[in-house]
C-alpha cells in the first residue's frame, strides 16, 4: 500500500483552518482506489443525530464514511451524504464510504 498526504506540513494544529488538511491522508488499495485513514464511524448514529454529525464531520474534512448492516442506519447516512454533499461543493465520487 501507498500512503500520501495532500497536507505539506506534517505537525498537527488545532485551528479550524488546517481541519480540512489534517484528515487527507489516503492509502492507495489494490483497486487503485484512495482510502482516507480518518473517517467519520456511524456506530450507534441513529435518527435526528444522523445529519448534524454528517455535516459537522464533512464540515472538519472527513472525507470516509463508515457503515455496516449491523449498525443499521445505512438508509439514514446515505441521505444525509445524498443532501449534504453539494451543500459543501462535493459529490459522491469525494467520498468513500465502508458498509
Amino acid at each position: 500500500m501507498e500512503m500520501s498526504s495532500s497536507s505539506s506540513s506534517s505537525s498537527s494544529s488545532s485551528s479550524s483552518s488546517s481541519s480540512s488538511s489534517s484528515f487527507s491522508s489516503s492509502v492507495l488499495l489494490r483497486t487503485g482506489a484512495r482510502m482516507p485513514l480518518v473517517g467519520l464511524g456511524t456506530y450507534q448514529l441513529q435518527g435526528a443525530a444522523v445529519l448534524p454529525a454528517v455535516d459537522a464531520a464533512l464540515q472538519a474534512g472527513f472525507r470516509a464514511f463508515d457503515t455496516a448492516a449491523v449498525y443499521r442506519n445505512e438508509a439514514e447516512v446515505g441521505r444525509a451524504l445524498r443532501d449534504l454533499l453539494p451543500r459543501h461543493g462535493l459529490t459522491r465520487e469525494d467520498v468513500f464510504i465502508t458498509r
